[in-house]
């Protein structure tokens, strides 16, 4: 059993805040820099956690429930991330350190056996997955902490009447990755995604070329994002989960933001630049700087 994770060392209490003085300090420049990092960190798990919590929602009003619960799993995990930034200081190095080290001990109680030893009843549908889930990982922290990770987390009444996994009568939609690789495997998959991204770039070129604007911006639109799939594959393989549910919880993010689109690029550089704003709310900023190159960007600050 995973030891208590003390909500003391997890999740100290928040850092005073101080006027910066006025001073040409080399040591007080880099605390404000710090500092702002740390904040424009919260901020962009706070635009994740938002985002993660419509994308189950949407999933659960389209009765699929193997990305609705995986994208509530990614809420409630970035809600951890954000309580643990929020409340380390700023300035403190071993705070990165501090949040690995929980999300070690969280996922060790979220895929073990429940503290009891005892098997947890079968869940009657989705919402019961994630409630023990939940239950699971608030028994890693001592009380104090786990009452403060509760107090955030989100309502799951829209998973309240789905089945707890796809089975025969909800098959997999036909668009998901994990269907797509079901017969030549997450490898096969990757090197087919990395195949449609170049040829659909060349295609789009000769569009462009003989002057058809929004034929080509369709075509590098969809390059891209097999290009962004690919690497969602890649990532999920990286980590072990050759079920690929976290590829297909964020590739439902990347196509929640795509549709939210007021319009559709009439040009290739809208249709890359729409792509690139929807993987960088998506995704973290390392990974997004990881796909930066892959998406004909050379830094991720445009």
């Amino acid at each position: 059993m995973t030891a208590p994770v003390a909500g003391a060392d997890a999740i100290p209490a928040s850092a005073p805040t101080t006027e910066p003085a006025a001073t040409a300090d080399p040591a007080a420049d880099r605390a404000g820099d710090r500092a702002g990092d740390r904040a424009a960190e919260i901020a962009d798990t706070t635009a994740k956690i938002a985002l993660y919590a419509r994308v189950s929602r949407i999933a659960a009003a389209e009765r699929d429930p193997r990305v609705a619960v995986g994208a509530a799993w990614a809420t409630d995990v970035l809600t951890v991330q954000q309580l643990l930034a929020e409340r380390a200081p700023a300035e403190s190095d071993a705070a990165h350190q501090r949040f690995l080290a929980v999300a070690t001990a969280v996922g060790a109680a979220v895929s073990g056996a429940p503290a009891t030893g005892e098997p947890e009843p079968r869940a009657r549908d989705a919402r019961e997955v994630v409630v023990a889930a939940r239950r699971r990982m608030l028994g890693v922290f001592d009380a104090s902490a786990a009452a403060l990770i509760a107090e955030r987390l989100t309502d799951l009444e829209h998973l309240a009447e789905l089945p707890p996994a796809v089975g025969k009568a909800l098959p997999a939609p036909g668009d998901a990755l994990k269907w797509r690789a079901r017969e030549i495997g997450p490898s096969g998959l990757i090197d087919q995604l990395r195949l449609d991204a170049s040829d659909g770039r060349l295609i789009a070129e000769a569009l462009l070329a003989a002057g058809y604007r929004r034929d080509a911006a369709r075509q590098m639109c969809l390059a891209d994002v097999a290009e962004v799939e690919a690497y969602l594959v890649e990532a999920s393989v990286a980590v072990g989960d050759d079920a690929l549910l976290l590829a297909d919880v964020r590739r439902g993010a990347l196509v929640f933001l795509l549709s939210e689109a007021a319009e559709r690029p009439v040009d290739v550089a809208a249709a890359r630049a729409g792509v690139w704003a929807a993987v960088r709310a998506a995704l973290p900023p390392a990974e997004v700087e990881r796909l930066a190159p892959r998406l004909g960007r050379t830094r991720t600050a445009a």
